[in-house]
This record gives C-alpha cells, structure tokens and sequence, in this order.
C-alpha cells in the first residue's frame, strides 16, 4: 500500500505538473503529502503506508523493507541528553536573536515610513 500511494502521489503531480500545467494549491497539496510522508519515515522511521494498510485490512504488512514496521527498542545512541537538548534551545535562540537585534550589524537601523521615504538616500545604505 505504501508504494501505491506513492505511485498514486507520482501519477497526481504527473498530471499536474506536465499535463494540466497547474502551478498552485494541487502542487501545494501533493509535495506536501509527499514530503510528509518522507519525513514520517525518514526522521521518525513510521510508514505511513503501512500503518494505513494496518487500518484498512487488520493485518500486518507482509512485506516491510528494512524492518521498518517493526517496533524496536530505543539504543543508546538514540536517546536524547539534556545537553543535546540545550544546545539545541540555544541554537534556535541564536538563529531569532542575531536578524531581531542586528547583531551582526549586517544592516543599517533605518525605519522607513510615509514621510521619509522619498528622503532616504539608498545609494548610501548600500554596501
């Protein structure tokens, strides 16, 4: 089921893309359920595929590649440390702060309005 609702995804954008020519919400639609699908699998290792055969039929998937849909324990190198955690946090902070404060000075403070626009000299505030 999981490879046929990826040939289903495949076919869709196909039919998008090349024969309706549609560029919008249909592309929006199937990357997104394309990538969600990557993602679940690839960072989380949950086939999504075959969790919806779980629930269409009652049965286990037959054939699971690679021992995906089977339920391991988690490894020691697999467990999150409260410092991985942190530095985490840190480095998100890091990425918010340095745009929000300028701290890298990458940019001049200029707050453009209604009256000082036509008066700002942009030649100047370029690099």
């Amino acid at each position: 089921m999981a490879w046929g609702i990826g040939l289903g995804i495949a076919l869709f954008m196909i039919w998008v893309v090349f024969i309706q020519a549609n560029t919008g919400l249909l592309n929006l639609i199937g990357c997104s359920a394309c990538l969600l699908f990557l993602v679940f699998e690839a960072a989380f290792g949950i086939c999504l595929g075959c969790l919806a055969y779980n629930l269409v039929t009652g049965q286990k998937p037959q054939l699971c590649p690679g021992g995906a849909c089977s339920i391991k324990r988690v490894e020691p190198i697999q467990r999150v440390r409260p410092w991985q955690a942190i530095f985490v946090v840190l480095f998100l902070v890091g990425l918010w702060s340095v745009p929000t404060f300028n701290l890298w000075n990458i940019q001049d403070n200029v707050e453009v309005t209604d009256h000082n626009f036509e008066s700002i000299d942009l030649d100047s505030l370029a690099y």
